[in-house]
């Protein structure tokens, strides 16, 4: 007969839900229900027509109470070689039912268990019976229900894991969800509830403190903060050293690497180097002079004390005088000792006659001779000190500037 008779079995058919047959000599009764029979078997003791509810858990047959043997089932009408079910067979194709249940369907009795199984108004339970839901109803009620059924498994949209529906409000309300969309508190970007902590750490609106001066500031401004902080360190335009620019200026000011000018000779130099160099090699640096304390250019101060200085104490030019005086007191020197000097200067002139003639004698005697003329070797003179003017052994020295 083709149908299986499935869904939600129940005993016969109303007689009024009949369209276009009518079943005048009772040969679709069921004895049992007293209704048009429902998935009908055809015992083999009595050849009872009945539905297969009615027969359920039932071992003996209802009509002549005898011992059921195995009877004939809807399912194998048209294969069977029995003449009653075939003729049963013909009987229930030629049969037109409505919906039993009130919807404006009607067909063949072969078909009405096709449309039981998708009628909207057929009675069913919640698919999520097994969970604990009671609820049931007619079918479309019922499919609307397990949209919203609370013990409905489903999964959460953010994150994939399955739970009951009743628990999804919690599992997304009270951040449990990793993968439930939320606002940053700081920059209000939008991220993952699982990748929050990682977004905090980074987050450009994040107050961290700066790690020079005691300011609170964001991360994204930690950048340009730092090219006005005045703790921050920042390098010496000349030594390359750090320091806190509120410091860099001072210290670049005094910094022994910074390029400074000789004020007396204008030679460039560093400044750790300006010290030894007035100390020793700048020659146009003005030392006092040791003896009067006039400042005098480094390059001359040789030949001041030689020629110039007043209080340097110089010895006398006179020869075989022994005194030792400053050079502006030889005026008075002169004149309290004229006499002395004028004897000491008339014996060295008188010696130096005596030596000329002497050597004249030696010429004359070496030219009389066969010897060849050789020039009489002289004693080595030691050099005479660098002088303003050279003057003679006899020569006195020039008189200071009074």
């Amino acid at each position: 007969f083709g149908s299986s008779f499935e869904y939600l079995p129940y005993m016969g058919i109303d007689a009024g839900l009949l369209i276009n047959s009518r079943d005048e000599d009772g040969d679709l009764t069921c004895p049992v229900c007293d209704g048009i029979v429902w998935a009908p078997l055809i015992t083999t003791c009595c050849r009872s027509l009945l539905c297969e509810a009615c027969m359920e858990g039932k071992r003996c047959c209802p009509m002549c109470e005898k011992r059921v043997d195995p009877y004939f089932s809807s399912e194998g009408l048209f294969e069977c070689e029995d003449a009653d079910a075939r003729d049963l067979a013909r009987k229930l194709k030629r049969v037109q039912l409505r919906c039993r249940y009130g919807c404006s369907w009607s067909g063949a009795y072969s078909a009405v268990d096709a449309h039981l199984k998708q009628c909207p108004q057929a009675r069913s339970e919640c698919s999520f019976k097994a969970a604990g839901c009671t609820f049931s109803g007619p079918r479309s009620v019922v499919m609307a229900h397990m949209e919203e059924c609370p013990v409905a498994r489903v999964a959460c949209p953010q994150c994939g894991l399955e739970m009951f529906r009743k628990e999804l409000a919690d599992h997304d309300k009270d951040w449990v969800c990793p993968c439930r969309p939320v606002d940053c508190p700081q920059c209000s970007e939008v991220v993952l509830l699982r990748l929050l902590p990682d977004h905090e750490d980074e987050c450009p609106r994040k107050l961290v403190p700066c790690e020079y001066c005691v300011e609170t500031i964001e991360l994204c401004t930690v950048a340009k903060h730092r090219q006005t902080c005045l703790r921050a360190p920042v390098p010496c335009v000349h030594c390359g050293d750090m320091f806190p620019r509120e410091e860099v200026e001072q210290h670049s000011s005094q910094c022994l690497a910074r390029p400074v000018l000789c004020e007396a000779c204008g030679k460039s130099m560093f400044a750790r180097q300006l010290e030894e160099h007035q100390a020793g090699e700048c020659q146009e640096q003005l030392d006092p002079c040791k003896s009067c304390g006039e400042r005098i250019r480094r390059g001359d101060m040789r030949e001041h004390l030689d020629t110039v200085c007043p209080q340097e104490v110089v010895p006398c030019p006179v020869p075989q005088c022994p005194d030792r005086l400053r050079r502006c007191d030889f005026e008075v020197h002169l004149q309290q000792n004229s006499l002395s000097h004028f004897m000491a200067l008339a014996g060295a002139l008188s010696r130096a006659e005596q030596r000329i003639a002497t050597l004249e004698d030696e010429v004359k005697d070496l030219r009389g001779s066969s010897r060849p003329v050789t020039a009489p070797r002289l004693p080595a003179t030691p050099p005479r000190k660098r002088s303003a003017s050279p003057r003679l052994p006899c020569q006195l020295p020039p008189l200071p500037p009074k």
